[in-house]
């Protein structure tokens, strides 16, 4: 891909090593994650040269697709699709009234499309897992749709469970990740949960705690985010499921879509 085809437009935030853009491609709207060589140190680009293979090997209507890559003396170039709605971070922590999810099959359309797009990654051989499932890594077009994105943390796993440096954002992150390092598709299922759980509320979870603080409780404590008790029992029991302390115990990506779709048309739980 030559760098100079791509017209950047306004800049959309950052990352911890990264910026993001809109751009233009070839008259197409795209994303740009834009790494600064001279900061760059091995590590960071042996996990940029890791999300540039996972997100290769992805086609998925949930998962945000590559459009190339690029290089010059400054930076790395990654491109990728455009999503012009956000994150679902920016939905369910927006202020205004009518950014909010208003209603309970819409919170059931999006957990369902990003189960969907979870269990496509637990499904790929070798098995890839997510490692920093957040709001602010789904990503929704004006039109609805929804796509996990941001696979710099991702990996690819060769055995059922592998242990590794602990890493993602604290308030997702399992208890055996804060633990032990242990990673599988149940610390994304985890991660998942935590979600629920902010979909429904439109809060942060711990918002009163340090890091720190949470990885402790959450890994010693068994601490986790209460729903209000309106909530409805097949949203409750999803949720408590997908958060339980042995990853043996939760759901797999695959049963939590099939726990979705035959869920209830309505449900008795406010939203704001």
């Amino acid at each position: 891909m030559n760098i100079g085809d791509i017209i950047f437009k306004d800049f959309v935030g950052h990352g911890k090593n990264s910026e993001v853009f809109r751009a233009e491609l070839n008259s197409v709207i795209v994303a740009v994650k834009k790494i600064q060589l001279e900061d760059t140190g091995e590590d960071v680009g042996v996990d940029f040269g890791e999300e540039i293979k996972i997100m290769s090997l992805l086609a998925h209507p949930n998962l945000l697709s590559l459009i190339g890559v690029a290089m010059d003396q400054q930076y790395f170039y990654l491109v990728t699709e455009f999503m012009d709605g956000g994150s679902l971070a920016d939905v369910v922590l927006h202020s205004q009234q009518n950014a909010k999810i208003q209603n309970y099959p819409e919170i059931i359309r999006i957990a369902t499309e990003v189960a969907y797009g979870l269990h496509h990654l637990h499904s790929l051989k070798p098995r890839i897992i997510h490692r920093d499932l957040k709001p602010e890594n789904i990503l929704l077009t004006s039109a609805g749709s929804v796509k996990i994105g941001d696979f710099g943390l991702s990996k690819m796993l060769l055995e059922y469970s592998e242990f590794m440096e602990a890493q993602g954002t604290a308030a997702y992150m399992a208890p055996e990740a804060i633990k032990n390092g242990e990673y599988s598709e149940k610390t994304d299922i985890y991660a998942y949960g935590i979600i629920l759980w902010q979909m429904y509320t439109e809060k942060p979870p711990y918002e009163d705690l340090t890091p720190f603080e949470i990885m402790f409780k959450v890994s010693n404590e068994d601490l986790r985010p209460l729903l209000p008790p309106a909530c409805s029992k097949f949203y409750r029991d999803l949720y408590l499921d997908s958060i339980e302390t042995d990853p043996e115990h939760r759901p797999t990506a695959k049963e939590i879509i099939q726990r979705l779709e035959n869920a209830p048309k309505s449900a008795p739980f406010p939203f704001k």
